[in-house]
């Protein structure tokens, strides 16, 4: 183990590497929208453990030590609500998940969030364009993960997200790893699908 990597038990051994795609695929046919909320509704459970990956995440918690990360929305805060009530629930506070503080936020106003930035930030829907290089440069300049469970946005800039094959593994865009100065646990980036 990397000296002063987070200790996550469950996510050492490639976790993510070997969760069987069956899962993912239970759910059966859907449509676009049911597909997005499946793909966030996965999210929701992974982010906390990937946000635990970054090596600054003690400089980046709040004053009382908790991990906020911030849901962030375009369209639909009642999703964003009830996702950040589950990312809230799936933490128990202990060694290896400290407490999640999960805020929502709508995307045009992220520039809002300055004053205190979010350990994190999470997509709780597919964001058009524009806005979502609005939260990628915000992101990027607060040296925070961007994270998104949807197609095609590692591709585009956000800082990590899932790659689903045979296997769901975590997957991380390096450039903006780069651009943002995020530092990732080695081991957990060298066994992750990654894009330049």
């Amino acid at each position: 183990m990397v000296r002063g990597a987070p200790r996550i038990a469950w996510l050492r051994g490639a976790w993510l590497a070997s969760w069987p795609i069956a899962f993912v695929l239970a759910v059966g046919p859907a449509g676009a929208d049911d597909a997005a909320v499946k793909r966030a509704e996965m999210g929701v459970r992974l982010v906390p453990q990937i946000v635990a990956l970054d090596q600054d995440l003690e400089t980046k918690r709040t004053q009382d030590q908790h991990t906020r990360i911030a849901l962030v929305y375009d369209r639909d805060e009642s999703l964003a609500r009830r996702l950040a009530a589950a990312m809230r629930a799936g933490t128990d506070g202990g060694a290896a998940a400290p407490r999640i503080d999960a805020v929502v936020v709508v995307a045009e106003r992220i520039d809002d969030s300055q004053a205190l930035p979010p350990a994190a930030l999470f997509l709780v829907e597919p964001l058009p364009d524009h806005l979502f290089r609005v939260v990628q440069r915000f992101a990027i300049q607060r040296q925070r993960i961007l994270f998104s469970a949807f197609r095609g946005d590692v591709e585009r800039g956000a800082t990590a997200g899932i790659d689903v094959g045979i296997r769901v593994r975590t997957y991380f865009n390096l450039q903006t790893l780069r651009e943002s100065n995020v530092r990732i646990n080695p081991q957990a980036l060298s066994i992750s699908r990654t894009h330049e």
